[in-house]
């Protein structure tokens, strides 16, 4: 029997661990473990004491709304899961999930539709993405080579917000720079 470090884990697993878990406490320990760390070790992190961590894992106390909002901030739960946390211990969700198409997220798109067009937007469902990834392209003799930026919106209240991914593509080598240059500046031409 294999142990839980060795168990095979599906991708939509790891992005969304707690998916299939329905009360406060399978929440809090699914995310505890994604995270990494022993009960000490969130307690020490959240300022609760490890005894409370472990009575709200075992549901032997049940969460106030600060309590679940200071944890899932300590384990940088996304805020569409912490609305999840919330539900399950009884209280109201917090954050709001307005889709994309909303009146009022009309002032994101609008900053972001320069940068990508908003047919083509999507959204993680988990915010810890590698910062930086290297892309080499290849057609023919072509050559180009890119690092890319992934940005998050690091105060949002809002559901989709929180989820929204924007991808920078910049030159990591003096020949890419140079060709993208030359063609930005014949097209300004046009």
């Amino acid at each position: 029997m294999r142990t839980p470090k060795e168990r095979d884990v599906s991708p939509s697993a790891l992005s969304r661990p707690c998916a299939e878990a329905s009360s406060f406490p399978e929440l809090l320990k699914a995310w505890r473990q994604k995270r990494r760390l022993s009960q000490l070790g969130l307690a020490l992190q959240s300022g609760v004491s490890q005894r409370h961590v472990s009575f709200l894992e075992s549901g032997r106390a049940r969460p106030s709304r600060t309590m679940i909002l200071q944890l899932s901030e300590t384990l940088e739960v996304p805020l569409r899961d912490r609305n999840d946390w919330l539900v399950a211990a009884g209280f109201a969700p917090v954050f709001r999930a307005r889709p994309l198409d909303d009146p009022q997220m009309k002032a994101v798109l609008d900053e972001l539709a320069p940068h990508q067009d908003p047919d083509t937007l999507w959204s993680a469902e988990d915010a810890a993405l590698v910062p930086v990834l290297p892309l080499d392209l290849r057609r023919g003799d072509l050559r180009v080579s890119f690092f890319t930026v992934i940005a998050t919106f690091g105060t949002a209240q809002d559901v989709t917000a929180d989820e929204l991914r924007i991808e920078f593509f910049f030159a990591a080598d003096a020949a890419t720079e140079k060709l993208f240059r030359q063609a930005s500046g014949a097209r300004s031409n046009l």
